[in-house]
């Protein structure tokens, strides 16, 4: 570790700068507190995709993790925690923490127990490569989906299974007579935490003990959703194929923006996407005959 000094206060640090840095902490018999900072590098178009993140070799799950730009926050942060009871109580506690690979990024682990932290980078991350491809081709491809009957089937179905969450909360609301604006919040961390819940617990949804619970939730809620598209029928509205057509583009914008952490580059193939869609239909022949 190295004294590194800020806000004129001096902090132990761990640096780890390189792909496979690892530090390893030997436990004590109090909880003790631990510094580990990375240095981003400076923004490439070649690093399109790259990404970083800690990662935690601990067994117990006794440790508390506070992570920013900087030394300074991540003491803020935990001295914000003492009153603060909530922060501990969050359902997506993990041991792999993502990073910006063009940022500075601190870390701070409070444990007693003996752990290790390695630096993983990647020049490609295949995750935001296929985000950032299946986003480009759901734009392009957004004018056939939006009049396609098997599409609007499939994506309602879709988001039925998800919004069910919505009226489950809606009937909570009713029974016990919350008022409006407090079931908002209460449908608010309801999803939140079902969605972060699931998502870190997924292996234990899908044993024996959980699975048929999981299993006719998704047929009920399924078939429900599929009568519900079957007797309202797909859309034939001009316009309301055109805002249909638009929103998926909106989204897949939105997924090609977040998906990179160099996000100059690709605000930069937004707008070149956005340009292109402007052109007419005479124009991007002519372009593509001349290619």
């Amino acid at each position: 570790p190295r004294m590194v000094t800020e806000s004129g206060i001096d902090f132990k640090v761990y640096m780890l700068e390189e792909r496979g840095d690892t530090a390893k902490i030997d436990g004590g018999e109090y909880d003790d507190q631990n510094n580990f900072c990375f240095s981003g590098s400076a923004p490439e178009i070649l690093k399109f995709w790259a990404s970083a993140s800690f990662k935690l070799d601990l067994f117990s799950d006794d440790y508390e993790v506070y992570i920013g730009p900087n030394l300074t926050t991540v003491h803020y942060l935990r001295s914000q925690s003492e009153v603060a009871w909530f922060y501990s109580q969050l359902p997506w506690k993990t041991k792999h923490y993502k990073i910006d690979p063009f940022k500075d990024t601190c870390l701070m682990i409070e444990t007693s127990d003996e752990y290790r932290v390695t630096l993983q980078v990647l020049s490609i991350n295949y995750f935001l490569f296929l985000t950032t491809a299946a986003s480009v081709l759901i734009f392009f491809l957004a004018p056939r989906l939006c009049r396609n009957q098997f599409f609007h089937f499939t994506t309602g179905i879709s988001l039925g299974v998800v919004l069910s969450v919505l009226i489950l909360t809606f009937l909570v609301q009713r029974k016990l007579r919350v008022q409006w604006f407090s079931w908002i919040t209460l449908l608010y961390s309801l999803s939140l935490y079902f969605i972060t819940s699931t998502w870190y617990n997924i292996k234990d949804y899908m044993s024996t003990q959980y699975l048929h619970w999981l299993v006719g939730y998704l047929l009920t809620s399924g078939l429900v959703s599929f009568a519900i598209i079957y007797r309202m029928g797909a859309p034939t509205n001009p316009r309301t194929i055109n805002l249909i057509q638009w929103t998926m583009q909106g989204m897949s914008l939105l997924g090609i923006y977040f998906s990179s952490y160099n996000q100059l580059a690709s605000l930069a193939l937004v707008l070149v996407l956005v340009v292109w869609n402007m052109i007419p239909e005479i124009g991007r022949a002519s372009c593509r005959e001349r290619v």
